[in-house]
């Protein structure tokens, strides 16, 4: 709950924030993202399901103007997840982020789209 509230905050500051669910987003993040006006695609509903654990940014990051990362793993955004061995890693750079960024854009489209 506590990244959610962040990346609602985030948004009211302005951030263009997307976010892709899958498996492991429950209702009350689900309800915290949506009411900041975060853009929401849920891929366990519609659309290939993904199991990926990303966030990536590209803008401000404390004093950097011009941040650019990504953040994956094996991470779920859940409390339960605080008490597993999990792994996160950051990777930085616009090439990289850029590949990223054209990947979460593919899952973003095909969600979109109604199963059939």
């Amino acid at each position: 709950m506590a990244l959610a509230h962040r990346v609602a905050l985030l948004r009211r500051h302005g951030c263009v924030v997307r976010v892709l669910a899958g498996v492991g987003f429950g209702r009350r993040v689900t309800h915290v993202l949506r009411t900041a006006g975060v853009a929401y695609r849920d891929t366990t509903r519609a659309g290939p399901a993904t199991h990926q654990k990303l966030m990536v940014l590209s803008g401000i990051l404390g004093r950097d103007r011009s941040a650019s990362y990504v953040w994956t793993g094996s991470h779920n955004w859940s409390n339960q997840s605080l008490r597993n061995d999990e792994v996160v890693l950051r990777v930085a750079g616009p090439r990289t982020v850029a590949a990223y960024e054209r990947n979460v854009g593919r899952i973003w489209r095909l969600t979109g789209r109604k199963p059939g």
